[in-house]
């Protein structure tokens, strides 16, 4: 089911993001790695926006771009470097390539360093990022994010980009 985008093209800002937030997690829901994956590419492209840079926001928010690359998400840097240029947040995306590249660079320690957390099983207190090369880097890299994010103004642009995108399928 589409949503109704006419309806969508009404609300306030923050209703907007709401109803958008609703509707991703609506359509993704329960699903996870590869179909997750491929249903991403198939959302229109407001959802699609929303459910990349609302990750790329949650990971970031709730840890660093260490937890953006630790986690599942992070595998979508490349999206959302994509959707942040197409929204004008050009600060913001040059961050994250940057950290995509690093978190590339030492892929093969953060596939060991996984491996390893997972054998110490789900109950265990540990440091995940503890040994990685570029841990510091990416934590740098996580301040400047925050820095790209006010000099863009990635909430207005982000605002706007939706707007435009819900008017062209509204019509």
């Amino acid at each position: 089911m589409s949503p109704d985008w006419g309806r969508l093209a009404e609300l306030a800002p923050d209703d907007l993001l709401t109803a958008l937030l609703a509707e991703v997690d609506a359509v993704m829901a329960g699903q996870s790695g590869p179909e997750e994956d491929g249903l991403l590419l198939t959302l229109p492209e407001p959802l699609r926006v929303m459910w990349l840079v609302s990750w790329l926001d949650f990971e970031v928010s709730q840890g660093s771009l260490l937890a953006y690359f630790y986690n599942a998400h992070g595998r979508h840097a490349a999206l959302a470097v994509g959707v942040l240029r197409q929204m004008g947040a050009n600060r913001m995306a040059d961050v994250v390539a940057e950290a995509a590249a690093s978190y590339g660079r030492a892929s093969a320690e953060w596939a060991a360093r996984r491996a390893e957390l997972d054998a110490v099983g789900e109950s265990a207190v540990v440091r995940p990022y503890k040994g990685l090369s570029n841990a510091s880097e990416l934590t740098r890299l996580t301040g400047e994010y925050w820095q790209a994010a006010d000099d863009d103004e990635w909430g207005s642009r982000l605002d706007a980009y939706l707007r435009e995108q819900i008017r062209v399928l509204a019509e």
